[in-house]
């Protein structure tokens, strides 16, 4: 299991700071506040002691900084500006509550420092710091559930009578919650052996039947497709959710979607679902060591990317819900409800597909079953209504998200194909390279 020295070690030795010389201070003291900084930032992001205390516990940050900036943390927004700077995990401002740390425990993802002398002072170092981690954690209901953290602060350090101090900070950001860092394996073989029990009531001619209705569907020159993600925002218990829908130019493997309460947020997607694009709404940046574009316009999304992220479960994507459904491993006939009989279904089946199917494929089911399995669920359960001619025409699936310290929160996904055409409809070209931000390149503001 990790502890806090080997976190210290760990951010040290992958950051490959060479000390120099800088301002008033000697090679050596620059590795000494190196040093020191790596053991304050092990504090905050490798002690599982403190990343699930209470918001009432010290904070190690004050205890390091300067009058100045304690000042600041007193003031309007401070409590929100220390929080960036020390995000607690993973359940903000509760206690893991029946939680217990799982090894490795806590995962040092890449880091990078970059020491410069400050513009204001000799007296001063600043630190340009970008760095990841990855938590392991196990829910009171037996369930392994991965996070992470992506941070991003720019320190101003100075050394005082007392020893070295945090004298400023700027450029904060912070990224925590289901996940696991870029750049890290997730814990070898994590959910590849779990026991996956057949959907109650399962044949193999109903698998095959499945099967042959994700071959026709996606043999169809073109559709409409719809879906609908739902759920209660854990944050203030009300309904939330969002629909995107457009046309599916299905053979050819190219979609062109919509947000249906905000027609400007456009996804395409090219490739079957290889390469998903959406609009920017908003500013975004760079993250820790990464470039984009000047003025990108459309952010893209890898969906074959072993790459955890929280909003990879409720990929709109037609071509990734069909692989899902595509790689299960046991169906079984069941009644149409009256949803699926308005939309045209003739047969309907309940679907069950091991998240590790998904995720160990390689292909563009891998994001959305490693975001299953990073939150404890080892399978997923569509149910699909299928039109007279062989075509799926509904997949429905409810998921009931574990979180810790809190009540399981309930989502629900309800997606369509209809008016299925012998004509493709036309899909714009793919915008050109120099107006895309690559996945895992930026932050939206």
């Amino acid at each position: 299991m990790s502890t806090v020295a080997s976190v210290a070690k760990a951010i040290q030795v992958q950051s490959g700071v060479t000390p120099q010389a800088i301002g008033d201070y000697t090679a050596q003291d620059v590795s000494g506040a190196i040093t020191w900084l790596t053991e304050y930032l092990a504090r905050i992001h490798g002690d599982p002691n403190w990343l699930c205390s209470t918001p009432a516990a010290p904070s190690p940050t004050k205890a390091v900084s300067a009058p100045a900036l304690v000042k600041t943390f007193a003031g309007k927004d401070g409590q929100k500006y220390l929080s960036l700077l020390e995000p607690r995990f993973p359940s903000f401002k509760k206690a893991c509550d029946g939680a217990t740390w799982v090894a490795p425990g806590v995962v040092v993802g890449p880091q990078r420092m970059t020491v410069a002398k400050d513009s204001t002072a000799t007296s001063l170092i600043d630190v340009d710091y970008r760095g990841a981690f990855g938590y392991r954690l196990r829910n009171a209901d037996g369930s392994d559930v991965l996070h992470r953290a992506n941070v991003r602060v720019d320190y101003v350090l100075y050394r005082s009578d007392a020893g070295w101090q945090l004298w400023w900070t700027g450029d904060y950001y912070a990224s925590t919650g289901w996940g696991w860092p870029d750049g890290v394996p997730v814990p070898a073989g994590y959910g590849a052996t779990a026991k996956i029990s057949p959907v109650s009531g399962s044949d193999v001619q109903s698998l095959a039947a499945v099967q042959r209705a994700t071959r026709t569907t996606l043999d169809a020159p073109g559709a409409d497709w719809s879906l609908r993600w739902s759920f209660t925002d854990p944050s203030t218990g009300k309904p939330s959710g969002f629909t995107y829908g457009g046309q599916v130019a299905l053979a050819q493997g190219q979609a062109s979607l919509r947000d249906v309460a905000t027609p400007r947020d456009t996804e395409v997607i090219y490739d079957h679902g290889s390469v998903d694009l959406t609009r920017i709404d908003g500013s975004i940046s760079a993250i820790p060591g990464e470039t984009i574009p000047k003025h990108p316009v459309w952010m893209e999304q890898n969906p074959t990317r072993q790459s955890p992220d929280w909003s990879q479960e409720s990929d709109t994507s037609p071509f990734v819900n069909l692989a899902l459904v595509d790689l299960a491993t046991s169906a079984a006939k069941r009644e149409c409800s009256s949803v699926q009989t308005t939309g045209g279904a003739k047969a309907c089946y309940d679907v069950r597909t091991p998240s590790s199917s998904a995720a160990y494929s390689g292909g563009i089911g891998t994001s959305f079953g490693w975001a299953a399995l990073v939150r404890g669920h080892w399978y997923v359960e569509t149910s699909v209504g299928v039109d007279a001619a062989g075509r799926i025409v509904t997949l429905d699936r409810t998921v009931m998200q574990p979180v810790l310290a809190g009540a399981p929160v309930r989502s629900q996904s309800v997606a369509t194909l209809s008016h299925y055409t012998n004509v493709a409809p036309v899909i714009a070209a793919r915008p050109s390279e120099n107006l895309i931000a690559k996945d895992g390149t930026y932050s939206q503001g």
